[in-house]
């Protein structure tokens, strides 16, 4: 397993109206794997409908959470 946790959301584009973006958490296997962002989109094109595949990958430490334990919104 590449993910241990993932933020998703949308960013507006002035040409597409929005773009599907995330933040991603790496497992720590996958912190060995040569390629994840790769393997992760090849995932998502082969599991989820095009407009829902992300555009933008960004790869953080640790997502954000409130105080009540909800992935904090930007």
């Amino acid at each position: 397993m590449l993910v241990q946790e993932v933020r998703v959301f949308g960013k507006s584009s002035p040409i597409m109206g929005a773009l599907v973006c995330a933040e991603v958490v790496l497992s720590p296997q996958a912190k060995q794997n040569a390629n994840p962002k790769s393997d992760i989109l090849n995932y998502c094109k082969q599991h989820l409908e095009s407009y829902k595949v992300p555009v933008m990958l960004k790869f953080v430490e640790k997502i954000e959470v409130t105080e009540s334990g909800k992935i904090r919104r930007n």
